[in-house]
């Protein structure tokens, strides 16, 4: 439908749901179907993005404070200091993207053995994505994420939750 194209896509994670790529929110179609399109196109956030609004957000946003004072002042006094903030930024789109498959598989209840070739499937899905050209999360380095990252954060996370109530 063409008043939808400029701004929805496939989602991978369900065939029963879209994402809009301006908002990035998935949209449930299961139950509401074009409804819920409709609902989502009609939402104060979609349409400050639509409109060109303030809520953009700039990829500084994304970066730790610190590398991202550190981008900034490098890309303002020195041209030849960009592309290491750039690499930085790919870097950390790259772990992001390596945690949230993680999170994925362990949400899921899938085993981490279902990781082993999710690098080439990336690779070969979006050809033209430089996070899916370095993405590597198979078998071992899912479990040692899920082990040593998100499972002690968690864990840190509801003992100070514990501990405050």
């Amino acid at each position: 439908n063409e008043k939808y194209r400029a701004w929805i896509a496939e989602d991978a994670a369900s065939r029963h749901t879209a994402r809009c790529k301006l908002c990035g929110k998935s949209i449930e179609l299961g139950s509401m179907g074009e409804a819920a399109l409709t609902s989502h196109m009609a939402s104060k956030k979609h349409q400050e993005r639509v409109n060109g609004g303030t809520s953009s957000m700039r990829i500084s946003a994304f970066l730790p404070t610190a590398l991202a004072s550190s981008a900034r002042t490098a890309s303002a006094h020195s041209p030849v200091q960009a592309p290491v903030s750039s690499m930085a930024a790919d870097a950390s789109a790259v772990l992001s993207a390596e945690v949230f498959w993680t999170l994925n598989t362990v949400n899921k209840n899938q085993s981490f053995r279902s990781s082993g070739q999710s690098s080439k499937l990336f690779q070969a899905m979006f050809p033209d994505s430089a996070i899916a050209a370095k993405f590597s999360c198979g078998e071992r380095k899912c479990n040692y994420v899920a082990t040593f990252g998100i499972a002690p954060y968690f864990a840190e996370l509801l003992l100070k939750r514990v501990k405050d109530s």
